[in-house]
């Protein structure tokens, strides 16, 4: 059965742990931006920018990262990521 979109983020949106990201991102002075206008984002601006990594990853049916978070579509499956370390090693 294939789900809409905001069925997936509803699960989403209600389950990610939005304020251990915030708290990560405060701890380690982790900004969004540049220069002046660079600032820890808000729960609300988490969401805005994951919400819209979540839909382009669902509608072109491929993962997309920024900021720390990662949004993959897969077979009946979207998932969400928030990324502190990674290390990916390719013949």
């Amino acid at each position: 059965m294939e789900h809409r979109f905001e069925h997936y983020w509803e699960q989403i949106d209600e389950n990610f742990n939005w304020d251990m990201v915030y708290q990560s991102m405060k701890l380690l002075d982790w900004t969004w931006g540049m220069g002046e206008d660079a600032s820890i984002p808000s729960v609300a601006m988490l969401k805005k920018k994951a919400k819209r990594l979540c839909k382009d990853a669902f509608v072109d049916r491929r993962t997309y990262s920024t900021g720390g978070f990662s949004a993959q579509v897969d077979e009946g499956m979207l998932s969400l990521s928030f990324i502190l370390e990674e290390w990916v090693v390719e013949d």
